[in-house]
């Protein structure tokens, strides 16, 4: 399995307001170094463009990057949480596990942290264990339409499809926008033999991303089965 999509962002970003304005100051100086022009008040197109660049550099080595801190040197939920987190994002998943196993015992209320948790389970192919946090995660959050999409996922894969219905269903209650909700309901009636629901599904997918072609193959094999 691949490592899904993360709904949220409070464990991915870290400060570099003071990058931005560190970068924009030297290269502000650095472009009037050799002028009497004054400094204009408004960054130029060009100069945000290279700004831009720089601190998207360094936010792909933040993310990317694992944190170089010890399980004991964890002080805080959020330190934990993050340190996992750049483990889990650079396939290092047995190492993120104790990283989020130290910010749940120190905030047991986060249901992001289960739910980040339960992306490293699903990598090491530890799928009960997966399935337990994100049933906490939805617990401690009702509304986490991510948690329920990778429930009902791993329902999927192991043939419980109607469970499976019922978690993309509360997933497309809640964001009802995101195709592959659709897609994978759609293919969880397939396998129940409800075409007729299954191409409903499909069609909805292909509305929202209409480029998908895996979303345009499984309704035309769907449409299949019922001519």
């Amino acid at each position: 399995r691949a490592w899904r999509k993360i709904s949220r962002r409070e464990a991915t970003m870290r400060p570099v307001y003071l990058l931005l304005g560190l970068s924009l100051m030297t290269l502000i100086m650095a472009g009037c170094s050799s002028s009497e022009q004054p400094v204009p008040s408004t960054p130029t197109p060009d100069l945000e463009a290279t700004v831009q660049a720089m601190v998207q550099k360094e936010l792909d080595k933040i993310v990317l990057t694992p944190t170089p801190v010890s399980l004991s040197g964890c002080t805080s939920a959020l330190e934990c949480h993050t340190a996992g987190f750049d483990y889990g994002r650079s396939g290092q998943y047995s190492k993120a596990l104790p990283y989020y196993t130290e910010a749940i015992r120190l905030d047991p209320n986060d249901a992001v942290v289960y739910y980040h948790r339960s992306l490293a389970y699903a990598n090491l192919s530890q799928y009960e264990r997966e399935i337990e946090d994100l049933t906490e995660a939805i617990r401690l959050d009702p509304n986490y339409a991510n948690a329920y999409y990778n429930r009902g996922y791993s329902y999927s894969a192991s043939g419980q499809y109607e469970r499976a219905i019922e978690d993309f269903t509360q997933a497309i209650r809640i964001d009802p926008n995101y195709g592959d909700f659709y897609y994978n309901r759609g293919v969880a009636y397939d396998k129940l033999g409800k075409y007729e629901k299954a191409i409903e599904d499909y069609t909805e997918a292909i509305r929202l991303d209409p480029d998908n072609e895996m979303f345009l193959e499984n309704r035309k094999l769907a449409l299949a089965k019922i001519n």
